[in-house]
């Protein structure tokens, strides 16, 4: 999905959901209101789900509360900065998150596209032994990627998470 711009005739600007946001937040700094828009949540039947760029990693089943066993297996095995990047989307449920969220969110932790990447292939072994599609959503873009979990799955997550903290 992109939104277009009319910034003046016959000059539109077009942007991704990401983009749309950060410059939200820039024009709500330069206004000087302060406020901080909210960021858009996907509902788990909107349709840019389904234009995902995962493909064979979006095989399989949907995580639901029927793999809860699983999906605590699956947090139990992360660690380190791949543990990290599944936080921040759990964090932020619905929500696409790009790069640039993602590096801003982490503290330092993430610096680039490639240390996300490398965060990424950190989930591949929990992702296989779990026999079920990952449980997050991937979109590539120019210049950077969207990442997102379904509210429904976060909750799957989160409940994994709240146990393994206990």
């Amino acid at each position: 999905m992109s939104y277009t711009l009319n910034l003046s005739p016959g000059i539109d600007l077009v942007v991704g959901p990401a983009a749309a946001n950060r410059l939200l937040e820039q024009l709500a700094q330069a206004i000087g209101d302060g406020a901080q828009p909210s960021p858009a949540v996907l509902e788990d039947d909107d349709p840019r789900w389904e234009r995902h760029s995962g493909s064979t990693g979006h095989e399989g089943p949907e995580w639901t509360d029927h793999y809860a066993t699983q999906a605590e297996a699956f947090y139990a095995r992360l660690r380190g900065k791949g543990k990290l990047f599944f936080d921040l989307l759990l964090d932020r449920p619905g929500q696409q998150l790009s790069v640039e969220d993602l590096i801003a969110a982490s503290d330092g932790e993430f610096t680039s596209s490639f240390s996300i990447a490398g965060a990424i292939n950190g989930l591949r072994l929990p992702h296989k032994e779990s026999a079920l599609r990952y449980p997050f959503y991937w979109w590539a873009g120019t210049p950077s990627s969207t990442y997102a979990v379904k509210v429904s799955v976060a909750a799957v997550f989160n409940a994994a998470r709240a146990k393994a903290a206990n």
